[in-house]
């Protein structure tokens, strides 16, 4: 499983720590020291990674995720938050061949 940082890594880790997979984590940009990465965490080579967000607005940052973990060599199909917004995020995702599940829908826009 991987996330975004900084408000997916308290989920990915409990996810993690409860389940006993590993865990990656993407920055916004890589870091200027140390490893100079922008994943990390476990190695994605050829892993279904579970890409796992706080809230699902516009899906930008879900498919920004999916698309450095797909160059780093993940398979990445199923995103997973805690809030969706309802947005049309789950559409969005589709087209780039990734289904949305979440916990809660945003009830001012659910049907």
């Amino acid at each position: 499983m991987a996330g975004p940082a900084l408000a997916a890594v308290p989920l990915v880790t409990a996810v993690s720590l409860h389940t006993g997979l590993p865990a990656a984590y993407i920055r916004a940009a890589p870091k200027k020291h140390g490893t100079w990465q922008q994943i990390e965490g476990a190695a994605l080579d050829s892993r279904r990674i579970v890409l796992i967000d706080d809230t699902a607005r516009s899906g930008a940052s879900l498919l920004r995720g999916a698309r450095l973990l797909r160059i780093a060599g993940a398979q990445v199909t199923t995103a997973v938050c805690v809030l969706d917004r309802d947005a049309g995020v789950a559409s969005l995702l589709a087209n780039h061949r990734m289904t949305l599940s979440a916990l809660l829908t945003d009830p001012e826009t659910a049907p």
